[in-house]
């Protein structure tokens, strides 16, 4: 491949302006409304609602990591929500401002937004004003991005270093040596190419510290910086040295993270899994919950993390609990537009000669999820969600080059202009009416369930559910008590004093209410996934003459 750098003079075009050579209309307020428009709709979209409950995972997270401090994170029991950096990040927030979910929420929120940031500025200056736009709409709709960087987990720090390196790694390409021989010294000299190394490092440092699982994004990317014979030295001293630091970073924690990026990835069941793998109840069984990949996923996998955003655009909703393996059979045609936009983008690159910055944004999703394909592994939406940001930039040169195209038309002017602004706008209409819903609906509402609950009066509090650790961090400092089905039943028909009952039926075994029925309150409280509801029983205590009748 031709080296893909910028030159002066007029070859300095970007790539953008070689790819919309009809004549698209190039003014730079228009751009700068549409990204102010965009940046308030991603400014709400993340920062409102953080004060909602906390969900199962971030429980977790916030109860054996986070509040512990230090020692929990590094020498406690390492489990996959134990994102080290995030978690000394949010601890050391927690104790200056206090405890809240805003502040648990806070390392991943700030670092998705400085990545959305960080793209755009990328994209407007290295690909154009109008594919800038279309990259800052594609991550502020992508509901997965909307998901994960709400959450207090590590993953807006992933987004974050997965820009990083791309943005690096196309200027360590860019301000490389002329020639592969390296007879040309790097634009602004060893030094400057010395400081675009560090900052390659430290960005993959940033999501290896982060999540073990974002190793596969930092390889990758690196793999197309060895493909280069005048970066091939300097990116192996940069990954071996990452790697040594990553290890010493981690090493009180080595053991227990090898055997589970078996489960996480590989889909193989832990102990409690295999003794559940028979019990009644949904999302049972090693095989129906963590669903292999199929053979295609090596094609189609990034573009499925990207298809929720047809999804919403079509539907005004999405299916928050589908894995990659989800988006098959029918539900593969929501696929297939992100393919046409992404496939078009990889053509236009490689037709106007930028091979390299397409190898950057094509070989890394791609290989990775080779890599996950080929032993038919389980992958969670999460742990490749780095992965969104190439087919995002990809989908944005498509979308922009196929605009441009039809510019071209000057006789289709008239109709491509209002069209594209209506099909923006009911983009747009259909994201925010989503969102709204995101954002008034807590993905698991324990929080709500408790408080009602607690302040109810009604004692003792009994649950069915599995998540004892979720409960017991919301209902502090109140008692509650798992029990069985059948002791529950028992209690239902039998019990003569009050209680207040949370059913939540979520990886639990089913319990009979209908005693509960003319008898106790129930409080349905919604929740968007996770079971779609958790239910609140207040029962009172019966009457002493109701009592004497039944006995």
């Amino acid at each position: 491949m031709a080296p893909d750098t910028p030159a002066a003079g007029s070859r300095s075009r970007t790539v953008a302006e070689r790819l919309s050579l009809t004549g698209w209309p190039s003014r730079d307020r228009w751009a700068l409304v549409g990204i102010v428009v965009l940046a308030a709709l991603l400014f709400w979209t993340r920062l409102v609602g953080l004060d909602e409950s906390l969900w199962w995972d971030e429980i977790y997270a916030v109860v054996t990591a986070i509040n512990v401090g230090p020692s929990g994170i590094w020498f406690g029991t390492y489990q996959p929500n134990n994102h080290v950096l995030f978690n000394l990040l949010t601890w050391a927030t927690a104790v200056m401002l206090g405890p809240s979910e805003p502040v648990y929420r806070v390392w991943s929120v700030l670092p998705a937004l400085g990545a959305a940031a960080l793209l755009t500025a990328w994209a407007w200056r290295r690909l154009g004003r109008l594919t800038a736009v279309f990259v800052l709409f594609l991550v502020t709709t992508a509901p997965i991005y909307v998901d994960l960087t709400r959450q207090a987990r590590g993953y807006g720090l992933m987004a974050l270093a997965a820009v990083g390196l791309l943005v690096t790694a196309d200027r360590l390409i860019a301000a490389g040596s002329k020639d592969d021989a390296g007879l040309a010294r790097p634009i602004g000299g060893e030094r400057a190419q010395r400081r675009r190394w560090v900052a390659y490092g430290a960005a993959g440092m940033l999501g290896l510290y982060t999540h073990v699982g974002f190793v596969f994004g930092f390889l990758t990317q690196t793999l197309v910086l060895l493909l280069r014979r005048s970066l091939l030295r300097a990116a192996i001293v940069t990954v071996v040295a990452a790697g040594i630091l990553c290890l010493a970073f981690y090493a009180p924690l080595l053991g227990q993270m090898a055997s589970n990026l078996s489960y996480n990835y590989g889909g193989k069941p832990r102990t409690e899994d295999k003794k559940q793998a028979h019990a009644p109840g949904p999302g049972q069984g090693n095989k129906e919950a963590r669903p292999p990949l199929e053979w295609h996923s090596t094609v189609t996998g990034a573009a499925s993390l990207a298809a929720p955003v047809v999804e919403v655009v079509a539907r005004g909703k999405y299916d928050e609990s589908c894995t990659v393996r989800c988006y098959s059979g029918k539900r593969l045609l929501l696929v297939l537009p992100v393919l046409l936009a992404a496939g078009i983008g990889g053509w236009s690159l490689w037709r106007f000669g930028r091979r390299w910055l397409l190898a950057l944004l094509a070989i890394p999703p791609t290989a990775t999820f080779f890599v996950l394909t080929v032993p038919q592994g389980f992958v969670a939406n999460r742990f490749v969600s780095f992965t969104l940001v190439h087919i995002l930039v990809l989908m944005a040169i498509g979308l922009s080059a196929a605009l441009a195209w039809a510019w071209s038309f000057q006789r289709a002017r008239p109709v491509v202009a209002p069209l594209g602004l209506l099909l923006a706008l009911f983009a747009l209409f259909q994201f925010t009416v989503a969102a709204m819903r995101w954002i008034k609906i807590p993905k698991e509402d324990m929080k709500r369930a408790a408080a009602i609950v607690e302040q109810s009066g009604a004692r003792p509090i009994v649950t069915n559910s599995k998540y004892l650790l979720g409960w017991r961090y919301y209902l502090k400092p109140e008692d509650v008590t798992r029990l069985a089905p059948a002791r529950l039943e028992s209690m239902f028909c039998n019990e003569n004093g009050g209680f207040g009952f949370i059913d939540h039926p979520l990886m639990t075994q089913m319990v009979n209410t209908s005693c509960l029925a003319g008898r106790g309150t129930r409080i349905r409280v919604p929740q968007r996934s996770r079971g779609k509801h958790i239910d609140v029983w207040l029962v009172p205590p019966r009457s002493p003459g109701a009592a004497a009748a039944r006995n």
